[in-house]
């Protein structure tokens, strides 16, 4: 895998991030219904920044992932995974305004574990339940009091659950889903602080109708809880309001 980015900016400067990888992925049948999967995955990339002293930068990952799922009944399994991921800086995050590029901004890695079922009970009812912890070092932010993307000094640990429901009947369509998310900061200057922009609680509920020939109608209302402003590490500041949106779509299929 491979990919070039390249972004211009006024009086002549100019970014370039190239980056490639290869990667491995395999899934064991152990017995019927029960499959073992993991992965592996190198992952490097190099930035560049005319003119600038220095003017490169290297960054690189080592990345697996892994699981195990049992299919049972009708369409129902249980699983439990584990992966690494990671975000390298943007070209503009590694922009500072003094001319040059930000060699010590590090990329940001996270450890996902996560177990969950989805339950087929009928052939109209459908649930599924997910619990997951996050770890994420090295989260890249802005550091609006320096005016630069730096990289936060503790963890952030995300753990919560989401659960769903989807059940349909013949042209009628009815779901809903629900998230509890603990977002903290664990370690650094902002120990124990909520991470920002991120809602304790959050979920949507729809409804969709075919009518049968060529119409449908689709009802989605979101509900996002309170949470601290995007920027507010230091968690000074009242909480954003949470909000309902209603979205309301309108489909007709004309056949010639």
């Amino acid at each position: 895998d491979y990919s070039l980015a390249q972004e211009d900016i006024s009086g002549g400067t100019k970014l370039e991030k190239r980056s490639s990888a290869y990667y491995l992925h395999d899934e064991i049948e152990l017995s019927q219904g029960l499959t073992l999967s993991g992965g592996y995955r190198h992952d490097r990339a190099r930035f560049g920044f005319k003119p600038s002293d220095p003017d490169t930068a290297d960054m690189r990952q080592d990345l697996y992932n892994a699981g195990i799922n049992y299919a049972f009944g009708n369409g129902s399994h249980l699983y439990a995974s584990y992966a690494k991921s990671f975000r390298y800086p943007l070209l503009d995050e590694m922009f500072l305004f003094s001319g040059s590029i930000d060699t010590g901004l590090k990329e940001q890695t996270s450890d996902h574990y996560e177990i969950g079922i989805g339950y087929t009970a009928t052939r109209q009812l459908k649930l599924n339940l997910a619990l997951f912890h996050i770890v994420t070092r090295d989260e890249i932010f802005y550091d609006k009091l320096n005016w630069v993307n730096t990289n936060l000094d503790g963890d952030t640990l995300r753990s919560g659950f989401e659960a769903g429901i989807v059940w349909r009947l013949r042209k009628l369509g009815l779901g809903a889903n629900y998230s509890y998310i603990r977002a903290e900061i664990d370690g650094g200057r902002y120990d124990g602080n909520q991470v920002p922009n991120v809602p304790v609680h959050s979920g949507a509920a729809w409804a969709d109708y075919t009518f049968g020939w060529g119409l449908f109608l689709s009802l989605r209302g979101i509900y996002v809880g309170e949470r601290p402003f995007s920027a507010d590490f230091d968690n000074s500041l009242p909480d954003q309001q949470d909000y309902f949106l209603v979205n309301a779509k309108l489909k007709y299929n004309i056949r010639f």
